[in-house]
């Protein structure tokens, strides 16, 4: 089993090098005690974290997670789904206005 720390940093380094979530505005940054906040120009869109053998994600923090999976990689293309829907529902926000 790999440590909370050794797993996150793994997950911040997919996240990061991912060209797609680049190119969706996303920044991703590890807290001092754990956990990877993600943002969308600088708007806050939730955080992953580490848990026992699986990354979970919530919008708000202190929340059990919303979403859980077991692998960096479907850590990395949930966020590419919640990066692409945020970005829809504020393109369709602005349109409709």
């Amino acid at each position: 089993m790999q440590s909370s720390r050794n797993a996150e940093l793994k997950l911040l380094l997919c996240l990061r090098s991912s060209s797609s979530l680049k190119y969706l505005g996303c920044r991703f940054d590890r807290g001092l005690v754990g956990g990877i906040t993600v943002t969308m120009a600088k708007h806050p869109l939730g955080a992953w974290w580490y848990d026992s053998e699986r990354y979970c994600f919530s919008t708000i923090a202190y929340r059990p997670g919303q979403i859980n999976v077991r692998t960096v990689d479907e850590a990395c293309e949930e966020t590419k789904r919640l990066a692409t829907s945020k970005m829809v529902r504020e393109t369709v926000d602005r349109e409709s206005r």
